[in-house]
């Protein structure tokens, strides 16, 4: 099946996407965003002239040519609303429309016209893809439509895999893995960690790792100071997607406590690792963490809530070890990279059979 996919080609799971799913298919990438270097050679790849924004109403032109050059089975927009757009107005008829998160969360909260052109791309595509089940209902919910599937992102659990800790001291590390931004609730984190270090005994067992960058550095930074834990608390800045897994590696407790969250891949990733995670009761979530067999769910404006479930972690190895084993089995099993290419492929094969 010859499938074009209209995504950024600069992220991680676009690149997984295309990858996994040129194992099987011939699989034409194109993109408003920068290419990244990580596409398997069996991927083709298109850079459009214009740039993401404007260009996501004016590159259809150039987008119908590639379409005539490529003759596609399936054109498969990621993200409603920008590349969502630009499959529409390129009026191909066989479109699969991938929902990621803040295109159905956020966007549509904008305003009325945003809310309408999440709509009106979800009209002209034959199915729509939904990450989460939760994520579906809220869209099926705001716009009405019939025809969709659960494509849940996939994680590579042999990259993603637990690796021996060298931890001479036995030092307990939490960490996280977000951009710095209020949304993800870093701050939150940081509290319930500062409560916990001021109930254990010895505080130099435990640390926190935060690895991103964003507008919350600062605060984050003045935050720690304030609340006298700096000296345990070390701020990485932002990572590669490439060094994600080693990162999770030096970890013995992954924490997310979101405010809002599509699909919880991080919390996916932290498992595959062998890791216990604590992350809040964001929708994302509920599907990716099986409450008190991976992980945690817990109340995350509920400081107090948070650090007792940290502190039960902290002191207790064995339950860690439990919770990281329940965890890395669960994603083996659900959410294994290889099952990418047979939920698209189902997805792909509604498109092509569904009359609209």
């Amino acid at each position: 099946m010859k499938v074009i996919l209209l995504s950024a080609g600069d992220n991680p799971h676009t690149e997984k996407i295309a990858n996994e799913l040129s194992k099987e298919h011939s699989v034409f990438l194109v993109s408003l965003h920068p290419l990244s270097s990580n596409y398997s050679d069996r991927v083709v790849k298109y850079k459009l002239t214009l740039n993401p924004g404007l260009g996501y109403i004016f590159s259809f032109f150039e987008l119908r040519k590639i379409i005539k050059e490529v003759k596609p089975d399936i054109l498969n927009a990621h993200y409603a609303s920008g590349y969502g757009l630009l499959a529409s107005l390129s009026g191909f008829e066989h479109a699969v429309l991938s929902l990621w998160g803040s295109d159905i969360y956020i966007f549509p909260r904008k305003s009325f016209l945003h809310k309408w052109l999440i709509g009106y791309n979800i009209r002209k595509s034959k199915v729509v893809a939904s990450t989460s089940r939760v994520m579906l209902d809220r869209a099926r919910t705001m716009f009405n439509f019939d025809n969709y599937i659960i494509t849940p992102f996939g994680v590579d659990t042999k990259k993603f895999s637990p690796k021996p800790k060298l931890n001479i001291e036995e030092t307990v590390t939490i960490g996280t893995v977000k951009s710095l931004k209020k949304i993800y609730g870093i701050d939150i984190l940081i509290k319930s960690y500062a409560l916990v270090i001021h109930k254990l005994d010895n505080s130099k067992r435990i640390r926190l790792r935060i690895a991103g960058d964003g507008p919350e550095m600062d605060y984050l930074k003045s935050l720690s100071v304030s609340l006298g834990i700096s000296e345990s608390v070390e701020f990485i800045g932002r990572i590669n997607n490439s060094e994600v897994p080693d990162f999770l590696n030096e970890l013995d407790v992954f924490c997310s406590l979101s405010h809002s969250e599509s699909f919880g891949v991080s919390a996916l990733e932290a498992s595959s690792c062998g890791l216990p995670v604590v992350t809040s009761r964001a929708d994302g979530f509920e599907e990716t963490v099986i409450d008190n067999v991976t992980g945690y769910r817990v109340e995350h404006s509920n400081l107090n809530e948070v650090a007792s479930i940290l502190y039960k972690l902290i002191i207790d190895r064995q339950l860690r070890m439990k919770l990281g084993s329940s965890g890395r089995k669960f994603v083996c099993e659900k959410f294994n990279i290889n099952s990418i290419s047979t939920n698209f492929k189902s997805a792909y094969d509604m498109a092509l059979s569904v009359e609209k």
